[in-house]
């Protein structure tokens, strides 16, 4: 089965906040007006209302029909179990990343690649030690890039499991520099292969795509 993905701009045409604001139901309403700016409101509305429009294609209903929770661990999931379709949405600064499958889990994950980050103190903070060290090997240059290709790889494989930073990003391995495949190395409760990583990254954007299969096609 193909897995789908897209990307959008959050403040650009045709995802606008008002137009997006008419899919919404009451709770995501009222979820949006406690962000602490008007602009993170409405960076949260567009990413909301774009991701019930897309799935709604799939799933041949009306946007604002479609009756999604917070999992768990905060991932959106549909109430009823007939609605089988695996999803996972990120954004970050102005741009939103979604993937879709209709028969297997899939993550993404996506960071603005800022330059205030303290790499050595994050990557022995939150990586496994191989990882870290890994990273910190490479010339001062590649370890900016390196940590966020990390980063993004390692948490869409968490978004794909449904359990987000729950599961401590030191209790399973990937690839961590930018030029290399991007690739779950190991776990402590499962088989690597049977994951597929996918790096989408362009410039000051690192983004993951993680699913249990191994083919992709945008929308």
């Amino acid at each position: 089965m193909k897995f789908t993905f897209g990307a959008f701009n959050l403040i650009a045409t045709p995802w606008k906040s008002l137009d997006c604001r008419q899919v919404l139901q009451a709770g995501e309403i009222e979820r949006a007006s406690r962000f602490r700016t008007v602009e993170l409101s409405s960076r949260w509305i567009v990413a909301r209302g774009a991701l019930r429009s897309i799935l709604s294609k799939y799933l041949q209903s009306r946007p604002i029909d479609l009756i999604l929770v917070e999992g768990t661990h905060g991932k959106p999931e549909f109430v009823r179990a007939e609605k089988n379709l695996f999803f996972n949405l990120t954004h970050t600064h102005n741009l939103a990343f979604v993937v879709v499958s209709p028969d297997r889990r899939v993550g993404v994950d996506a960071e603005w690649m800022r330059t205030d980050v303290e790499v050595e103190q994050m990557s022995r903070r939150f990586f496994a030690s191989q990882e870290a060290d890994e990273i910190l090997a490479l010339p001062r240059e590649l370890q900016h890039g390196a940590f966020f290709s990390c980063w993004t790889r390692k948490e869409a494989f968490a978004q794909a499991l449904g359990t987000g930073l729950t599961t401590p990003l030191d209790q399973y391995r990937v690839s961590v520099g930018a030029q290399q495949p991007a690739r779950l190395i190991s776990t402590e409760w499962d088989e690597p292969c049977r994951w597929n990583l996918i790096d989408i990254s362009e410039a000051n954007v690192a983004v993951t795509i993680a699913t249990e299969g191994s083919y992709l096609a945008p929308f």
